[in-house]
């Protein structure tokens, strides 16, 4: 299969070209050059401009587009509204469009933040409210693809932890270099989201598009904890001082300065949809931290 995958320089598309590369073709979708060496074919490709995307895919005539890249920052999307819209909702109908015209497979990166955070363990049918611009404009693509390419495969992400060849993820990066200085890690006990591990969240897109999957679907690894809680586990697992890791509120007032966009409490997601369609199997975050402490020890 001939597969045009976008955000390749980002977390999850970097470690998802690396697990399709074998079996397929895989063409990057680039606005500049990599800043890495790689043998992966390039099409240049600019979200800000409507007329690269149409211009891109036709250029790459690929079966499959993977669209990882948009703005994912819930803060900088509350900033940069505009940027945002045409970025993460208008660029990705525009890329319906363009694959609906040469019948290639679309599968679209949405997030666990079109949901409100007030149930939480959401299912694929449970209704969205997105309390944030971020969210709104996930909901607003999601929206879009299933209407313009009813075929196509939209994957909810939670947060996705790990490192690929290229890049890791800051949050656990960020704990484990304040631990190993002796740095105290605030770390909020009352929001809760799924974890996924970056190599499963790369297994499990690659599932969905290689056995055939269409629809909605959830990623999660099944568990359901809070960033502190996430802290203390990677701590343990890592053997850093977890007592550096305080556990905080998010109406703390120096918490709720930190960030310009509302987040949802609790924005926990069910795979059981994934787990059912495909042979897709996740790891424990247990596991998933053990696999990360290879990386760090390398």
């Amino acid at each position: 299969m001939r597969i045009l995958i976008t955000g390749i320089t980002g977390l999850v598309g970097s470690a998802l070209a690396d697990e399709l590369r074998q079996r397929h073709d895989i063409i990057a979708a680039v606005r500049r050059p990599l800043k890495f060496k790689d043998t992966f074919a390039k099409e240049r490709l600019d979200l800000n401009d409507s007329d690269t995307i149409k211009e891109t895919v036709e250029a790459a005539m690929p079966d499959a587009v993977i669209h990882c890249a948009g703005m994912t920052s819930p803060d900088e999307c509350e900033q940069n509204r505009e940027e945002c819209e045409q970025i993460n909702a208008q660029a990705t109908a525009g890329l319906a469009v363009v694959c609906r015209e040469i019948e290639a497979k679309l599968v679209f990166l949405s997030t666990d933040h079109v949901f409100s955070g007030k149930e939480g363990f959401y299912k694929e049918a449970d209704s969205p409210a997105p309390i944030n611009f971020y969210g709104a404009t996930k909901l607003a693509a999601e929206n879009a693809v299933r209407k313009i390419l009813p075929g196509s495969i939209v994957a909810r992400l939670p947060y996705i932890y790990g490192k690929s060849r290229y890049r890791g993820d800051r949050f656990t990066e960020w704990i484990v270099e304040s631990l190993n200085s002796g740095r105290e890690v605030r770390l909020l006990e009352d929001r809760f989201r799924s974890h996924c591990y970056l190599g499963d969240c790369a297994r499990a897109l690659a599932a969905l598009l290689e056995e055939g999957c269409e629809g909605l679907f959830h990623l999660s690894g099944g568990n359901r904890e809070s960033r502190y809680r996430f802290g203390v586990m990677l701590a343990e697992i890592f053997g850093l001082d977890k007592s550096l890791i305080i556990p905080s509120q998010s109406d703390d007032p120096a918490e709720r300065e930190k960030f310009s966009a509302e987040r949802p409490r609790d924005i926990s997601l069910n795979s059981e949809k994934l787990l059912r369609e495909t042979r897709f199997a996740p790891l424990t975050i247990e596991q998933g931290l053990e696999n990360l402490k290879k990386f760090f020890s390398a």
